[in-house]
This record gives structure tokens, sequence and C-alpha cells, in this order.
């Protein structure tokens, strides 16, 4: 009886590290609207089990019963590793966001130099008629530059009190421009109909900086929860500027 408990074991292991190998070529590999991550792999081996275990209920295959003992065993043990790899797929998600948020804290409690020049005369007073935007250097680039001024132009964002406020686009399409600028994003059309996905690159998203830079916060986790799914409206108007 040991020995069928066993193999049940085995064959459980078995099935989880096959899924796992192939769920992990296939994040490494994925292309177009699928996006797997840690956390969306545990949860699919997870639902697997669970389902399978479910339907061999269902069809017959497997009869719980105390008169059964290994089969009893053999739906506890595929109820048990669902539930521990869905636990495990939570504790991964609660690392990643404490791990980024831990990240972009360390960022901006980085103190930038100073660009107020020394008092000459302590009784001196300084009176600021207007701050122009200064790009920090993990945002200024030549395309950066080009885009911004371009959406400057066109009335999307403008200046204000040293840094950039979006005007008149929303700010999922303020995320989508800066993932263009910054993480190659694109808009890519699916098949021969008129629908366009939000296509993102490999580059690293600088949310911190740019929530700066627009007063803005969560740009990141807006990104990513469009990942694959529709532009946001008016992207027409955004891709015109690359």
């Amino acid at each position: 009886m040991a020995l069928d408990h066993l193999r049940v074991a085995v064959a459980f292991c078995a099935f989880i590290v096959a899924l796992l190998a192939i769920l992990t070529v296939v994040k490494k590999r994925q292309r177009g609207t699928l996006q797997f991550n840690d956390r969306g792999i545990f949860w699919t081996v997870a639902i697997c089990m669970f389902e399978i275990t479910m339907l061999c209920i269902a069809l017959g295959i497997l009869s719980p019963s105390l008169h059964n003992s290994t089969q009893l065993f053999t739906c506890i043990l595929g109820f048990v590793i669902s539930g521990v790899l869905a636990y495990f797929a939570e504790r991964i998600h609660k690392s990643t966001q404490a791990k980024i948020s831990e990240e972009n804290h360390d960022e901006e409690s980085e103190a930038e130099p100073s660009t107020e020049s020394p008092a000459d005369n302590e009784n001196a007073v300084i009176v600021e008629v207007h701050k122009q935007v200064v790009l920090p250097a993990r945002l200024n680039t030549p395309l950066a530059n080009k885009i911004f001024a371009k959406a400057i132009k066109e009335g999307y964002i403008e200046e204000v009190d040293g840094h950039y406020k979006r005007k008149n686009m929303s700010k999922a399409l303020l995320t989508y421009m800066c993932g263009r600028i910054y993480c190659g994003d694109k808009s890519e059309r699916v098949g021969e109909s008129n629908k366009y996905i939000w296509k993102q690159g490999e580059g690293v998203f600088p949310e911190s900086d740019l929530n700066k830079l627009f007063d803005e916060s969560g740009l990141a986790q807006a990104r990513y929860n469009r990942a694959g799914t529709a532009v946001p409206q008016g992207f027409e108007s955004i891709d015109i500027f690359f």
C-alpha cells in the first residue's frame, strides 16, 4: 500500500516538473498577446492540477473512499498540491511587488545634486519666477527630448513648475507614450482587423523618474495592466511622433 502511495507521489512530482519546464520555456519565448510571469506559471500548474483531479473524480477514474486508500490518497494529494502551488504563486507576487516598491523607494530617496547656487549674501532674496523642466540623466535621451517637444507643441503635455503635466491625454496614453520612448513599446495590429494591441518591449520602465517628471503615480502598474490588451484611445496621435 505504501508503495502505491509512493508511486502516486512520484507521478504527481513528474507531472508538475514537466509542466513547470514547459511553461518556463513558453515564458522565455512568448510572443504576441501571451504574457507569462512566475506567478502565472504557478497558478497555471495549480489550476491544471485541481482540474485534472476533479475531472478524474467526475469520470470515475478516481473514487475517493475509505475502502480504497490509494485513490483517496491520490485525490487528497492532488488538492493539497494545487493549494500549495497557489500559495507559492501569491507569495512570489507579494515578494516581487515588495522588491519593486523597495527599489522605487531607494531611487526616490537618492538626493539629486542641488541646482541652487550658494548665496554670496545671507540677506539676499532669490525670487524664482519660472522653473524649466530638466530631465534627469536616466530620462534624458535624444528620442525623449524629441517626443516631449512634439507632445508640448501638440498640446498633450505642458510645463508646470519644473515638471511636465499631461494636458489633453489620459494616464494610459501618457504611459503608452513613455513606454514607446524608453521600452520600445508599440501598437500591433491583430490579424486583418482594425484592432491594435499594446505590444510591450524589453526595456526597463523608469517608473520613479517618470512619476516625478509628470507628478503622477503608478505609471508602471498602469503599463503592466495593459500588457497585450487594446492600446489606449488616441494612440495613433502618439505613434505619429515616432
